[in-house]
């Protein structure tokens, strides 16, 4: 897809290509996406929200969306709990694998 930015007297400033296909994956390709330390911390972790997240992730039967609310609401909270880094976190929400 075509998305075209422009400044306010309506002159084309820059052109890009946006993919407008989400990145969708398997439960267990999720899952690969961790390295071992951060799932074992994932497995450890005491938080509501993180227990919540692995729950759901652990029952769904469809793919999911790497750019779904919840799941990008995941890795903020991993990023906040000191579960990713940063960096982690962008190469996830990317679905690059460790």
């Amino acid at each position: 897809m075509r998305h075209e930015t422009y400044d306010r007297e309506g002159n084309l400033l820059e052109v890009s290509e946006v993919s407008d296909i989400a990145i969708r994956l398997s439960p267990i390709e999720i899952i690969g996406l961790f390295t071992a330390t951060e799932l074992a911390a994932i497995e450890k972790s005491e938080s509501l929200q993180v227990v919540v997240f692995r729950t759901s992730l652990f029952a769904a039967t469809t793919a999911v969306s790497l750019d779904d609310q919840r799941f990008t609401g995941a890795i903020s909270l991993f990023q906040s709990l000191s579960i990713l880094t940063p960096e982690r976190a962008e190469r996830i929400l990317t679905g690059q694998a460790p």
